[in-house]
């Protein structure tokens, strides 16, 4: 099983390649025979929601539950 946690966020980069969020604010790029931890902030008990990607900039936004803030990360270095 690739993903062990509840699915909170879900984005399709292609056909064969997904970025996942949990509610434990683990982020992993998972394709279908293997997964990559992008972002792991679990230590920290963040909680993350729903997320989007901005395919142009190649940013993730993920908004926290409980810290009222949006955080946006760089995915797969520069463009």
């Amino acid at each position: 099983m690739l993903i062990e946690a509840t699915v909170d966020g879900l984005i399709v980069l292609n056909d064969k390649l997904f970025v996942v969020a949990d509610g434990e604010w683990k982020v992993q790029a998972v394709s279908i025979n293997e997964k990559k931890i992008l972002l792991d902030q679990s230590a920290r008990k963040i909680q993350s929601a729903d997320m989007c990607y901005i395919a142009s900039k190649r940013i993730l936004v993920i908004p926290t539950f409980f810290e009222s803030r949006m955080v946006a990360y760089h995915l797969f270095g520069r463009q």
